[in-house]
């Protein structure tokens, strides 16, 4: 695995002007094998990332008894698979949407299609991974999507201090889970209609949280917000939220009793106040999310609620109104998610009704 990275590694050599435009020879002969071949590596692929488990039997201590080589092996994996799916020979095909390079909320939008993609024939990957059809397949990614996901935020919630092991491809495997749902859309319906989307929610959410610290996982928020916005489309995610929320993150988050979609309004209005700079070009990402889901959340609490107002009075000062052409649309993204609550649900919310008739 390490050979074939090493063998695709001219484009790491070229400008991001020159990249659509320079073939990778090696790339352009791994992803036009046959679809049999194509199909039985990603497949393989596959089975390593997802069948991991960095946990094991649950023994506290158990990965400093030794050097774990299968999570070496998965690493080279999901950095193999992204480079196969990502890649297109120029001349040959047009790239799906990337998730961190500058993408309009409209863009990201649109890429979400009820039918099914037409056939890439310039990249075989592509085709096998749009093939994927067996729910019992869709469910072994999904199942091991989320252990893998949800081990960072496990790990730093422990008893004893650094007893489980603790995985660092989780934003190659976001990445993974991005190409999975923009190019299969058989995939994206499953999850949303037999698997429990929140535990996917709710380790994206925490990456978010945590990541505002650090500057250097700017492109980590840009993935989760992409894969959040994109989710929040569709009408079976937000009735999820609903569900409530009972876990303990590892964060300095503020005391509530509610839903995941407290959770979200809590960590973008988290992003939106105390986050870095950068952010800025996300805001329209976020409050498109939050609109988008607020016809279908029954009930927020109020630190949530709280939260959603004070957003929409931080955008209507005129320091903030005036500032660029961009922040008039951010109050109408607040102002809709007001307008959606008190009209399709106002009986269950009287924590935000009462937060919009204070202010």
């Amino acid at each position: 695995l390490k050979l074939i990275l090493i063998s695709c590694s001219q484009t790491l050599f070229v400008t991001p002007d020159e990249y659509k435009a320079t073939e990778n020879k090696w790339l352009s002969y791994y992803t036009t094998r046959t679809p049999a071949q194509a199909e039985l590596l990603m497949q393989s692929l596959c089975a390593v990332i997802f069948s991991y488990d960095p946990v094991g039997l649950g023994i506290p201590y158990a990965s400093s008894m030794g050097p774990d080589k299968k999570e070496s092996v998965v690493d080279l994996a999901v950095q193999t698979l992204i480079v196969f799916l990502d890649y297109v020979i120029p001349g040959k095909g047009s790239s799906t949407t990337g998730a961190g390079s500058g993408v309009a909320t409209a863009q990201v939008l649109d890429s979400v299609k009820l039918a099914k993609p037409e056939a890439n024939t310039a990249n075989a990957f592509r085709n096998a991974l749009r093939s994927l059809s067996a729910e019992d397949d869709f469910s072994v990614v999904f199942e091991g999507l989320c252990r893998l996901l949800n081990n960072p935020h496990q790990a730093n919630n422990t008893l004893l201090p650094s007893s489980m092991k603790q995985i660092s491809c989780f934003q190659e495997l976001l990445i993974l889970f991005w190409k999975l749902i923009d190019e299969n859309k058989e995939f994206l319906s499953y999850i949303l209609r037999a698997g429990d989307i929140n535990e996917l929610v709710v380790p994206m959410l925490y990456f978010m949280y945590e990541g505002r610290k650090d500057p250097s996982k700017i492109g980590l928020i840009h993935i989760c917000t992409f894969i959040l916005l994109l989710l929040s489309g569709e009408r079976n995610f937000c009735v999820n939220l609903n569900a409530s929320f009972n876990k303990k993150l590892p964060v300095d988050l503020p005391p509530f009793t509610g839903n995941h979609a407290d959770l979200l309004y809590i960590v973008i209005h988290k992003l939106m106040t105390d986050g870095p700079n950068k952010l800025d070009t996300l805001y329209d990402c976020f409050l498109t999310t939050m609109s988008n889901v607020s016809p279908y959340i029954k009930t927020f609490c109020m630190p949530a609620a709280q939260r959603a107002t004070s957003l929409f009075e931080m955008f209507a000062t005129k320091q903030r109104l005036f500032r660029n052409e961009h922040n008039p649309r951010y109050l109408v993204f607040a102002l809709e998610v007001f307008n959606n609550i008190i009209q399709y649900q106002y009986e269950g919310n009287p924590h935000f009704i009462y937060q919009i008739l204070r202010r």
